[in-house]
C-alpha cells in the first residue's frame, strides 16, 4: 500500500492527514487520494471535501497538504440554521395609551371609543393584554341643544335603514344602536340613496353619531353586539371606570 493511502487511512482514524511532498498537491490529487480509499466524495468546492458523513477541509502550499477531518451529524448539517427574530414591540398610539390606561372591559374582542372633542370614532381590538387601534373614523355628533350622550354603553340592535321623524324625505342606513334612539348611522340620504349632507366633524345631529357610508358599514358588519362603547371627551370621573366593570 502506498504511503499516500496509508496517510489517508491514518488521517481518517486520527482526524488529521498530513502529506509531505516536494511538489504542489492540488485539489484533484486530494480528491483522487480520497477516492483511493473508496470514500465516495460527493462535494469538492473551495478546498472543502464532503465525504459521506464527514467534512474535510484542505489547505495546500509548496511542501505539504494538510487535510483536517471534522465529523458532523449529516441530519443537522442538512437543516438550515434558524434565524433569530428580534421581537420589537410596537409603540402605542395616543388613542391606545388613553384606552389602555382607562382599562375598560368589553364582552367581545372589540371596543369603541367616541372622542367627541376630536370628532373621531376609534375602533379597538384586543391583542394580548392590550387594546390596539384597528380603525379610526371621522364623525359628526349632536348639536349643543341635542347633544350626543356620554358614558359607557354596549352595542345593541342593528338595521339597514330608518327614516328620521325630524327629517321627512330623509333616510339613514346601516345603523348600530348605542342606547335607546342614539345610533351610529350613515350621513343623511334622500329616498333614492343620494347623499344630501356629508358634513363631518361638526355638531349637527339630533344626538346620533353620523359616519361616512363605508365607516357605518364597517361597524354594522364587523362589530358584534355587546361590544363596549365609550363616549366621552376625557376621563371626567372615576365612576366611569367602575361602570365599565359593571356593564
Amino acid at each position: 500500500m502506498s504511503i499516500k493511502i496509508l496517510a489517508i487511512i491514518y488521517g481518517i482514524i486520527t482526524g488529521t492527514i498530513l502529506i509531505n511532498n516536494p511538489m504542489v498537491i492540488n485539489n484533484s490529487e486530494i480528491s483522487h487520494l480520497l477516492d483511493s480509499v473508496k470514500s465516495n466524495v460527493y462535494s469538492v468546492k473551495d478546498g472543502v471535501y464532503s465525504v459521506k458523513d464527514h467534512t474535510y477541509s484542505a489547505k495546500s502550499n509548496i511542501t505539504k497538504v494538510e487535510v483536517k477531518l471534522k465529523i458532523i451529524d449529516p441530519k443537522k448539517a442538512a437543516e438550515p440554521k434558524a434565524i433569530e427574530k428580534k421581537v420589537v414591540k410596537e409603540r402605542l398610539t395616543i388613542e391606545e395609551k388613553y384606552i389602555n390606561n382607562l382599562a375598560p372591559l368589553s364582552k367581545t374582542n372589540y371596543l369603541i371609543w367616541v372622542d367627541k372633542k376630536n370628532f373621531n370614532v376609534n375602533i379597538f381590538q384586543a391583542k394580548g393584554f392590550e387594546w390596539r387601534l384597528e380603525k379610526k373614523f371621522p364623525c359628526s355628533i349632536g348639536m349643543s341643544n341635542t347633544p350626543t350622550i356620554e358614558g359607557m354603553f354596549e352595542v345593541g340592535e342593528k338595521g339597514y335603514t330608518f327614516y328620521p321623524k325630524t327629517n321627512p324625505g330623509i333616510q339613514c342606513k346601516y345603523y348600530t344602536q348605542i342606547s335607546g334612539n342614539y345610533l351610529f348611522h350613515t350621513v343623511l340620504m334622500d329616498l333614492r340613496g343620494n347623499i344630501v349632507d356629508s358634513r363631518m366633524r361638526e355638531q349637527i345631529s339630533h344626538g346620533c353619531i353620523r359616519l361616512q357610508v363605508e365607516s357605518a358599514i364597517y361597524i354594522y358588519q364587523n362589530i358584534p353586539k355587546r361590544t363596549k362603547i365609550i363616549i366621552i371627551e376625557i376621563l371626567k370621573s372615576f365612576s366611569l371606570i367602575l361602570l365599565s366593570y359593571m356593564i
